[in-house]
């Protein structure tokens, strides 16, 4: 906790000049540059006191009102999101690729049937085992019939 509170600056009282105010909106991380200050005090926008110091509340308000140096953090994490997803498409894309590749090679070299002539091959086994079913029934018959010596 004491660490925290030694790495925060504190808030100053009041900030003496211009220049204390380019260097407190440089530490806020927004971009501002002497000639736009000036001719936002002149524009009423930033207030200078009487004796040439800044009141810090009032340089916060103002500095909200500015663009940022860099990227805000939330910018930069929905990037860096948006770059992630992206990459684990593409990953994803190049798996998914590769692994049609690899199934249409074994497809080619036949350890797949394809679905077509899975159900030709079993329609042919059944006609098969009709003929046999009714070659063996009839078969059977006539040795029934001859059993029963044709006496229903």
């Amino acid at each position: 906790m004491k660490d925290a509170e030694q790495t925060t600056p504190e808030k100053p009282q009041f900030l003496p000049d211009w220049r204390a105010v380019l260097a407190y909106a440089a530490g806020k991380n927004r971009k501002l540059g002497k000639t736009k200050m000036f001719e936002d005090i002149r524009k009423g926008l930033l207030q200078k006191q009487v004796d040439g110091s800044f009141l810090p509340w009032h340089v916060d308000r103002y500095l909200a009102s500015l663009p940022f140096k860099g990227t805000p953090d939330s910018t930069a994490i929905r990037a860096h999101d948006r770059l992630k997803r992206r990459e684990e498409a593409e990953i994803r894309k190049a798996e998914a690729m590769a692994a049609r590749e690899e199934f249409d090679l074994a497809v080619k070299k036949g350890k797949y049937v394809l679905r077509q002539q899975v159900h030709l091959e079993l329609a042919g086994r059944a006609v098969l085992f009709q003929q046999g079913l009714k070659t063996a029934l009839e078969s059977a018959l006539v040795d029934l019939i001859a059993l029963a010596e044709g006496n229903p």
